[in-house]
């Protein structure tokens, strides 16, 4: 699903392999399928991490409504 907003003054765009919007929230999920998932958090590449946070920053400015949008 394309997903495209604006943070601050950058535009923010690109695709969501998973998107979940429920009553009290909205689900984020990204598969990386070319690669082994991550044991722990810190291992996740801050590439993947910061890429979450964008996406979570503009699901935010959509459904500002939710309380929690959560991105995994």
């Amino acid at each position: 699903m394309p997903l495209t907003g604006l943070i601050g003054t950058a535009v923010v765009g690109g695709l969501v392999d998973r998107l979940a919007v429920l009553p009290d929230r909205v689900l984020l999920a990204d598969d990386e399928t070319n690669r082994r998932p991550p044991a722990t958090e810190a291992d996740t590449p801050m590439l993947y991490l910061r890429q979450l946070a964008a996406c979570r920053a503009v699901l935010r400015q959509i459904f500002p409504d939710r309380p929690r949008c959560t991105a995994r």
